[in-house]
């Protein structure tokens, strides 16, 4: 490959499609995230400190996750990109906003991105608090995203309610 190629091929950015995965794997994966990261929050509010870091890195994936959902339902392709700004930039053209409260938030949840890797420049501080702000974003998006995103979203959170209390899995309806 010579060095146009490369570089050119370097500054693409992958865009995944429906072939790559549903609006339900990401909805899944995003309702498993956001649940982790509160159950973290939650152990180091009443044990440790350790895991904030981690917990605040799955809020950050939840969010980003959801927002892609977002993304393949409106316009059946989302980039391979972890800015939240950037994300919600693209859905604010489909009428989703927050509060300005919540914009602050989310410019805040952006930078938990770098907290997959140790980094002791990142300058992030991390506080059980932050499970409360990080819950009303969800909250906030949860009202907004289209009514089949929501509906996968009570499917996904339905099912692991019954899974925990040994109801069956998928009630006879």
């Amino acid at each position: 490959m010579n060095l146009h190629n490369l570089f050119c091929w370097s500054h693409k950015k992958r865009v995944f499609t429906r072939d790559d995965c549903t609006e339900s794997d990401l909805v899944q994966y995003s309702v498993d995230h956001f649940e982790a990261a509160e159950k973290l929050y939650e152990l180091s509010g009443r044990w440790t400190w350790q895991y904030l870091h981690s917990a605040a890195f799955l809020s950050h994936l939840g969010i980003e996750l959801l927002l892609k959902a977002c993304l393949l339902h409106f316009e059946e392709e989302f980039p391979a990109e972890h800015d939240l700004k950037r994300l919600f930039r693209s859905l604010r053209k489909k009428g989703m906003e927050l509060s300005q409260q919540n914009k602050k938030w989310l410019n805040y949840l952006n930078r938990c991105n770098t907290l997959r890797y140790p980094d002791p420049g990142t300058g992030i501080e991390v506080d059980v608090i932050n499970w409360k702000k990080t819950k009303s974003i969800f909250e906030e998006l949860r009202k907004q995203v289209p009514e089949k995103i929501r509906k996968q979203m009570v499917i996904h959170e339905r099912y692991r309610s019954n899974v925990k209390s040994n109801k069956p899995i998928w009630p006879e309806t």
